[in-house]
């Protein structure tokens, strides 16, 4: 059986469709981008709650930062040490479950999202009852992508990693606050896109 060789050769891989694809979000005018992060009270979306949930826009300005209380939760030593959020940091304000709708109507009003580790953070949102129709790019697919392409597939996928490999100065000493951490994701996506100066 005989192959066409120019289409063969001209067919792209799914890796460069998708750059391709997010380039043109990042170019096309008009694209509502999001950058988000969680902080929680743990790791499993069904069993833990979401703590801190932030968002910066496409310019790096701050579109939410909000604080919440658990519904089951009564402390979460080893998260809290991680994440710097005490049980008495977030004593009266309402969960995430009972602000969904606001937080929804947020988010609705975005093309795409950028997250990095995309299915932690959207499992908790999912949890949490909250809604969205974005596009999602997981950052540290792409930043995964970026190390195999220019580094061998050498190095760590962790968002503090990414974020020194590109030169986000002081990064490294407010990890694990969701405004920092959402800032360092908007960071590095655009550094892996060449668009940082």
């Amino acid at each position: 059986m005989e192959t066409n060789d120019a289409t063969t050769s001209a067919r792209p891989r799914p890796k460069d469709v998708y750059r391709r694809v997010t380039q043109m979000s990042l170019e096309r005018p008009g694209t509502q981008i999001l950058a988000i992060d969680t902080e929680t009270t743990g790791l499993d979306p069904v069993g833990d709650e979401v703590l801190q949930l932030s968002a910066v826009d496409g310019t790096g300005s701050t579109v939410m930062n909000l604080r919440f209380a658990p519904e089951w939760h009564s402390e979460w030593p080893d998260a809290m040490r991680i994440n710097h959020i005490t049980p008495e940091s977030v004593t009266g304000l309402p969960s995430l479950r009972l602000r969904r709708r606001e937080v929804s109507e947020i988010l609705l009003g975005y093309d795409e999202f950028l997250l990095y580790n995309a299915p932690f953070d959207l499992g908790f949102l999912a949890a949490a009852g909250v809604g969205w129709s974005a596009h999602i790019t997981d950052v540290r697919v792409e930043y995964s992508d970026w190390l195999h392409d220019n580094r061998n597939g050498q190095g760590r996928a962790r968002l503090v990693d990414a974020a020194a490999t590109f030169g986000y100065d002081g990064y490294d000493e407010k990890a694990h606050d969701a405004l920092e951490d959402a800032r360092a994701t908007l960071y590095c996506h655009r550094a892996i896109h060449g668009l940082t100066h």
